[in-house]
Order: structure tokens, then C-alpha cells, then sequence
């Protein structure tokens, strides 16, 4: 489960023989503790529980928060009365924003509770003195397209292929105005039109559909196309997220590496299957080869463009 992953190395300190005598017992103390400390709360206030839990998770390290919250989560799923709580919520780095959210999504959930989403790529962004373009292909609900648009002087490009995701997305950028275009597509190899699987309470993992006769009908465009389309020149950041096809829709773009236009890129080495995609080594070799420089491996890949 979740909350057990998220525990693993997050125990409070303890004296080292005590470490070293009983670890699993310490570890399984804690989580029964932890366990037993949500369960006494949630029966006492019911679903009030989650609207209680929002402030206190903003606290906690990411870890814990997102234990917790996945705790929360499996005893209280969306129904009438828990929607509210799981359709909102303003992030931790900027109070004044209230991101709209689909309340059957668990990764929207668990935003909707600890505030927060990957941790260090926000921490990334922020800190970033970059300014400029930032390019967001799968932007679901537009967390990071708000984070990047938070910092002056900048612009965003955000592209979602999901009907769905694409409501919310627009919904939560509409305030930025002209610094914000956003195109419902998904991006590939070739032009042309494709169908994409929906599934309500899983919407990040959709993908393109061989049946033609289901899923959503989506337009698809190349990543040079809808840069060209669009008018955007140099890429700040570049953010890719395409559940498994990140490789095939960069790999598709060599040329906008070889000019030398994405400054960051951020993506996700993984196919569908959570493997490493059998294309990753060739891709990273070529980025390497045109000035781009491996500069994180937590999370998502973050291959920088050093300059001379």
C-alpha cells in the first residue's frame, strides 16, 4: 500500500542500538501507530475528518503527508458527502490560488489533500531563475503550468489530450489570460487522428486506443508541428508526461535539440509497462551528443543545456 512505501526511512530517530536490535519492529510500531491515530479521528468526526486533515498535511514533509493522505483516501472515497473536499485546493507554494480538480482522480486526491504534487520537480521550478516559454505536454489539471506561470515574465504552452483534463485545465489557467495557450491534442510521431482510452477514476492513465471504434477521438500533431503552430521559439522548460510515449514524441523532434531551442526537459523514462523504454539509452546518448547534460534522476529525468 502507499502509506507503507511512504514510511519506509521516515522514522523519527532513535538510539542506534535500539536501531539495530529491532528496525521492522520500530518501523511497524510507527505505522500501526500512525494507523490506529487516523482511525480514531475518522470515526469520531466522519468525513469532516478530510476537511480537518487539509491544513495539518500542509505541515508534514511530502512522505508523511502523502501516507497519510492515502490512508485517508481508501477509508473515505469520493461519495456525495467527500466530493467537496476532493474537487479543490490551493497549493502549498501559493495560497492565494484554488485549483479545480477531478474528485475521482487518486493522484488528484492526493493533491487535493497534502497540496503538493513530485516534490522535487517543484522545488526545480521554483528555485529556477529561468524565465521565458515553458512548454507542457500532458498537463492534466495544470499544476505545473499555474507553478511556472506564479514567476514574472513568464509564458505556457500547455497541451492536454483528455476532454476532461482539458476542462480543468483551461478552468485553472483562465486567469492568466494572453500568457496562456492551451491545446487540446496529443502529441506522436506523425500527424493524423487518434482514439484515446478514458477511464473516469484513472484518467492520467489513458492512452491511445488500437480500437478506432472507442475511447476519445483526439486529434495528434508532432511536437515540431504544434511549436511551429504555435510560434514558440526558444523553450525554457519542457515538460513531458505522455504515460510511456515520452521517448517516441522527443525522438520525433530531433532537430529542435540539435538547434539547440529547449534550455530543461523534463520526462519520464518509463513505458506503459513501468519499464525503461528500450529507446531511453539511444535518446539520452543523443542529448548528451547536442550539449544536454543528465542533472537529476529522481522522479522524472531533468537533462540541462550547458552553455559554454
Amino acid at each position: 500500500m502507499l502509506y507503507l512505501m511512504c514510511f519506509k526511512g521516515a522514522e523519527p530517530e532513535a538510539p542506534q542500538s535500539v536501531l539495530q536490535s529491532s528496525p521492522r519492529k520500530s518501523k511497524s510500531i510507527l505505522e500501526q501507530v500512525v494507523i490506529c491515530l487516523v482511525s480514531a479521528i475518522s470515526f469520531i468526526l466522519r468525513e469532516r475528518t478530510l476537511t480537518f486533515a487539509k491544513p495539518f498535511l500542509t505541515l508534514l514533509p511530502y512522505g508523511k503527508a502523502t501516507a497519510i493522505a492515502s490512508l485517508l483516501i481508501e477509508k473515505f472515497p469520493t461519495s456525495a458527502t467527500t466530493m467537496a473536499a476532493y474537487a479543490s485546493r490551493r497549493p502549498r507554494w501559493r495560497r492565494s490560488f484554488v485549483f479545480r480538480l477531478n474528485p475521482h482522480c487518486p493522484l488528484s486526491k492526493l493533491f487535493a489533500l497534502t497540496g503538493l504534487c513530485q516534490p522535487d520537480m517543484t522545488t526545480r521550478l521554483l528555485s529556477s531563475k529561468q524565465r521565458g516559454t515553458f512548454v507542457d505536454i500532458g498537463a492534466n489539471f495544470g499544476y505545473f503550468s499555474v507553478l511556472w506561470l506564479s514567476k514574472p515574465n513568464t509564458r505556457v504552452l500547455a497541451i492536454e489530450p483528455i476532454l476532461q483534463n482539458y476542462e480543468l485545465l483551461t478552468a485553472n489557467l483562465c486567469r492568466f489570460g494572453n500568457k496562456v495557450k492551451t491545446v487540446r491534442c496529443c502529441l506522436g510521431e506523425q500527424a493524423g487522428e487518434v482514439s484515446m482510452s478514458y477511464d473516469p477514476e484513472y484518467p492520467m492513465l489513458s492512452r491511445i486506443y488500437p480500437d478506432a471504434t472507442h475511447g476519445q477521438r483526439v486529434k495528434m500533431l508532432t511536437l515540431c508541428d504544434i511549436l511551429e503552430k504555435n510560434e514558440v521559439g526558444v523553450v525554457e522548460i519542457l515538460k513531458c508526461d505522455a504515460e510511456g510515449h515520452d521517448i517516441r514524441i522527443l525522438s520525433g523532434a530531433q532537430e529542435i535539440f540539435e538547434n539547440k531551442r529547449v534550455r530543461t526537459l523534463f520526462f519520464e523514462p518509463e513505458t506503459w509497462q513501468g519499464e525503461h523504454d528500450s529507446e531511453l539509452k539511444q535518446f539520452c546518448r543523443f542529448l548528451s551528443a547536442n550539449g544536454y547534460r543528465l542533472v537529476s534522476k529522481q522522479g522524472d529525468l531533468c537533462y540541462l543545456l550547458v552553455t559554454e
